[in-house]
C-alpha cells in the first residue's frame, strides 16, 4: 500500500516558489493566471524539458499519452 504525499501546507511547511523539476527555472505565473493557461504552461514546459519526448512528458505531468496529444492538439487550435 502506498502511503499519499499530503502537500507540504499539510505538513506545516512553508511552499518555496514552485519550480519546474530539474529546471531550476521558477514557473512565471501570477496571481489571476487561468488554470488552463497555467496547465499549459506546464504542459509546455515539461515538454521542453523531456526533448519533446511526449510519452516520458506525459508520465512526469501524471496523464495519459492521449489525454497529453488531445491538449496538444488543443493548443494548436488557439
Amino acid at each position: 500500500m502506498k502511503v499519499p504525499e499530503y502537500p507540504q501546507r499539510a505538513s506545516g511547511q512553508r511552499r518555496q516558489r514552485e519550480s519546474i523539476p530539474g529546471s531550476g527555472d521558477p514557473l512565471k505565473l501570477s496571481p489571476g493566471t487561468s488554470i488552463a493557461e497555467t496547465e499549459k504552461a506546464m504542459i509546455l514546459a515539461t515538454l521542453e524539458r523531456c526533448d519533446g519526448h511526449k510519452a516520458k512528458a506525459a508520465r512526469l505531468l501524471g496523464v495519459s499519452l492521449k489525454t497529453l496529444y488531445n491538449r496538444l492538439n488543443d493548443y494548436r487550435k488557439d
